[in-house]
């Protein structure tokens, strides 16, 4: 397994100043995980993000209330298959 990198680690290889590749983190846009308290990177996902490969587009507020919608919807047990869904919105 790759080890993972550091902030600084991520900031030396893309020649980029510790302050704007953490906010690149914490926006998603250099997808990255906390591992005790500290941010890590996959090079894998370094990899993906320099090559494009990365779903760059933030989440907006319609999005976010969606997915807390549904996270509701499935707490109440209301859930529907996937044919289902697509069937009634005629996908």
């Amino acid at each position: 397994m790759d080890q993972a990198l550091t902030p600084q680690q991520v900031s030396q290889i893309l020649q980029i100043g510790k302050r704007t590749t953490l906010s690149l983190i914490r926006s998603g846009e250099i997808p990255a995980r906390k591992v005790g308290g500290q941010w890590r990177v996959s090079p894998v996902a370094l990899k993906e993000y320099l090559r494009g490969d990365v779903d760059d587009e933030p989440l907006n507020a319609a999005d976010l209330v969606a997915i807390r919608e549904g996270i509701e919807a499935i707490g109440r047990g209301e859930t529907v298959s996937l044919e289902e869904y697509e069937r009634e919105r005629g996908l």
